[in-house]
């Protein structure tokens, strides 16, 4: 049973979300609020999915959104008004691990997504990956994702992990002891390497190619894929990749 906080402002799309939720009877709605205060963010922490809207999402406290808190075990999905590079950005700094439209919201990507997101994994919603990832992953995607393993050093491998987590310049360079101009330098070449613009992109791609897991709550030790391993088979076959060809 998936266990799940709902904060919605508004009351009428509330409503539409709790009423796709409740298709599933997997999931199981502990709170469903338009807002929560620091203190009863304390109080339902621990539940397994925060959805989100964006409101909401930006009210995170901050032990919410630190990328290595013990015992952590909960994901947030934020439901957004835009999907523009500018809003997955804004998600994944606040700690999301999930990233759905509200306004094409469609019941079976929001269950989905919950259901992801409660195993650990990322999800953009498909109009996302059509507008962000499907451009970068190009007409040959696994072999680029091969090529991209190839590519990257232990240390990058590293810090785009850690970026994946939320962790900013500084954040990365007190956890690493290194320098921040090290730590900008890494990013440099992770963007070159995989042939991206800016950290928002290398997180999509590196996220949807299987090089991290992303997610600030992840508590586990991360296994670094091995660098001469298939690429990853849920690539095409998930939610987010269904009916596409990436090869």
């Amino acid at each position: 049973m998936i266990e799940l906080t709902l904060c919605v402002g508004d009351p009428l799309e509330r409503a539409r979300v709790r009423a796709f939720v409740d298709q599933d009877p997997a999931i199981t709605v502990v709170s469903d609020v338009t807002s929560l205060t620091t203190a009863e963010w304390v109080a339902v922490g621990a539940i397994r999915v925060h959805l989100l809207d964006e409101q909401a999402a930006l009210g995170l406290p901050a032990s919410m959104r630190e990328p290595a808190v013990p015992g952590r075990r909960s994901g947030v999905i934020v439901l957004a008004d835009n999907g523009d590079e500018a809003s997955v950005a804004r998600a994944l700094n606040a700690g999301a691990c999930g990233f759905l439209l509200m306004k094409s919201l469609h019941p079976a990507e929001l269950v989905a997504a919950i259901h992801v997101v409660a195993l650990g994994h990322f999800f953009l919603c498909s109009a996302v990956v059509d507008r962000l990832v499907i451009p970068l992953m190009g007409e040959r995607g696994h072999e680029r994702v091969l090529q991209a393993r190839e590519a990257l050093t232990d240390r990058e491998l590293e810090v785009l992990q850690m970026l994946a987590q939320g962790h900013s310049t500084d954040g990365l360079a007190s956890v690493l002891h290194i320098e921040e101009s090290t730590v900008r330098s890494h990013v440099m070449h992770i963007l070159r390497k995989l042939g991206v613009r800016n950290r928002t992109q290398a997180v999509a791609f590196a996220c949807h190619a299987g090089l991290v897991r992303p997610g600030a709550w992840l508590t586990e030790p991360v296994d670094t894929p091995p660098r001469h391993a298939a690429p990853p088979a849920f690539l095409p076959h998930t939610p987010l990749f269904q009916g596409r060809n990436l090869s």
